[in-house]
């Protein structure tokens, strides 16, 4: 129970700090006018036609090719700091011992991980206004922009039909937030992990190249390396289980659940062997 306390104070200071905190907000607003700026040719489609839209538009844009990478690349500027070693480290990992303090960090990156996703999930729904429609189907927007040729007509990027004729939208938007929230927890991780171990920001420059992984193979390379890609696990059109390479759901779930829980045993066991209290000479921020 003590050491349960512990780990919910660092969790605790952590989420605090960094919900209030400029850099937060900043980057949230430029997200918001990002997804309206994205969303507006659609919005011009629906005016044009007199009709609403259902609010799962969140797991069509995250199988898109560029839409993903720029969210991910605004949570990515977010956790750069990670370990974020900076005022307050010293007295939590002093109070609270080295173990809890690593644990207490990567559930605060979990909980700010399915934070971020939350919320631009909601920016794709508020955007509409009043032209949001709550129903169980995908409704008539989104089926008429995914198979005609409207999409194109209205200057809106491709919407993937691989989501549509195989998921219903409810299922399609609660595994594409839960897939989004595991990748960013491994993005997170990926860059607490490196920064803690070799003291630079190596942890940010191998996140940014997994975030353009996907785009990679798109572009160059063969589908079945998508497996491969803890980006490409987070869009449902890969896991789809069409063709022999699709990875399922299960396999991207224990990927990215997995790569998460090892990073963290390395920072822990590194902290191991790690005598005294550290801040590696780093400047605090």
């Amino acid at each position: 129970m003590k050491n349960i306390r512990k780990i919910y104070a660092v969790w605790k200071f952590q989420m605090i700090s960094k919900i209030i905190n400029i850099k937060t907000l900043i980057i949230f607003l430029i997200m918001f006018l990002y997804i309206r700026a994205y969303e507006e040719p659609i919005m011009d489609f629906l005016k044009a036609v007199g009709i609403g839209i259902e609010p799962y538009l969140y797991p069509i844009l995250m199988n898109d090719i560029v839409f993903p990478i720029i969210i991910l690349l605004g949570y990515l500027i977010l956790v750069c700091d990670a370990p974020f070693i900076g005022n307050g480290y010293l007295f939590l990992v002093a109070r609270c011992g080295k173990k809890s303090w690593i644990i207490g960090e990567s559930l605060f990156m979990l909980s700010y991980s399915a934070l971020y996703t939350l919320s631009m999930y909601v920016f794709t729904i508020i955007n509409f206004g009043t032209k949001i429609e709550f129903g169980t189907s995908w409704g008539k927007a989104i089926l008429t922009l995914t198979r005609t040729d409207a999409a194109q007509q209205f200057g809106i990027h491709d919407f993937n039909q691989t989501v549509v004729e195989n998921y219903m939208p409810i299922e399609a938007t609660a595994k594409t937030i839960f897939l989004c929230t595991l990748l960013l927890w491994f993005i997170g991780m990926l860059v607490f992990a490196l920064n803690y171990l070799l003291k630079n920001q190596v942890g940010v420059l191998l996140a940014a190249m997994i975030i353009f992984g996907d785009l990679a193979i798109y572009n160059f390379f063969s589908d079945s390396l998508y497996r491969f890609s803890p980006v490409s696990l987070m869009k449902l059109s890969v896991i789809t289980g069409v063709n022999q390479w699709n990875p399922t759901f299960l396999y991207a779930t224990s990927v990215l659940i997995g790569g998460s829980l090892i990073l963290m045993a390395i920072v822990m066991v590194s902290a191991k062997f790690t005598k005294g209290i550290s801040i590696d000479n780093r400047r605090q921020r």
